[in-house]
């Protein structure tokens, strides 16, 4: 089934309801229908995805998914749609700004001590600029949010994740022209789309710290200064970011994201709120 987008707002990570009854009242939407995009499997395991959810194209593309209602446009419609929405928004623009605290180890590490993350400048998703296809797989129901004219495989081929992790876990890639970074997720058993989110979301603050931040010692505080405590700043805009691959195991999930390096780049010397 084929869409186009509604509206959602710029300065907020959630589409509202707004948006969902627009979807759904739309008198301009094309639908082609879940049943042609179905695809049946006698096995329940290993589980299989769409081939381009594990080798994402390389445009950007916001993908939600959710376990199914009886109806298309079931609780778990609105989810895959909220979702989708979110990681298009993200891939089209969005200025990461925020810090992270961390401590170094006697032997040399750094160790996270929590962090403060801002998605700003958001931009609305207007039914001109981008679609909306779906498609069942299984028990889910996928949504795939993609600009306008970009071309999405739908319906898809299926495939596993394979047993052995893949090379980039062990090495994050570099490339000329390009930032890459890795998120993580611990796999939630009954929030899979959500590991995938969270590891989504973890891989764009690593860009942004990637492409431009700066350190400092970490501000005395009630406690009193940590030694060999500091801190991370970073101010990132960037456009065109997306999934360059996925891979999952047992137990965690794990997202390779890139951005060209002409489209990010770091705002703490332009920034007067550095």
């Amino acid at each position: 089934m084929t869409e186009r987008c509604g509206r959602a707002s710029g300065s907020s990570l959630r589409w509202s309801w707004v948006l969902l009854l627009a979807l759904t009242a739309t008198p301009g939407c094309a639908h082609r229908g879940t049943s042609g995009h179905a695809v049946t499997r006698a096995d329940s395991a290993p589980a299989v995805y769409p081939l381009w959810f594990i080798h994402p194209p390389a445009v950007p593309t916001g993908v939600g998914f959710s376990l199914p209602g009886h109806v298309t446009r079931g609780p778990a419609y609105t989810q895959a749609v909220e979702m989708a929405g979110r990681m298009l928004a993200w891939s089209t623009h969005v200025r990461v700004r925020g810090e992270r605290l961390y401590w170094r180890t006697p032997d040399g590490r750094l160790e996270s001590g929590g962090q403060k993350v801002e998605l700003l400048e958001l931009p609305e998703l207007a039914p001109d600029i981008c679609q909306l296809d779906t498609l069942n797989i299984d028990r889910y129901t996928w949504v795939v949010a993609h600009g306008r004219g970009s071309v999405i495989p739908v319906p898809a081929a299926v495939a596993s994740f394979t047993p052995s992790a893949p090379a980039w876990i062990a090495v994050t890639p570099r490339e000329p022209g390009w930032h890459h970074a890795l998120g993580i997720a611990t796999l939630a058993s009954r929030d899979e789309p959500g590991s995938w989110e969270l590891a989504t979301y973890r891989a764009l603050v690593e860009l942004a710290i990637g492409v431009g931040a700066r350190s400092g010692d970490l501000e005395k505080t009630l406690t009193g200064e940590q030694a060999g405590a500091g801190r991370l700043v970073f101010d990132t805009r960037m456009q065109g970011f997306h999934v360059a691959a996925r891979w999952r195991d047992a137990h965690n999930v794990f997202v390779l994201a890139r951005v060209r390096a002409d489209r990010a780049r770091t705002m703490l010397e332009t920034s007067d709120d550095g």
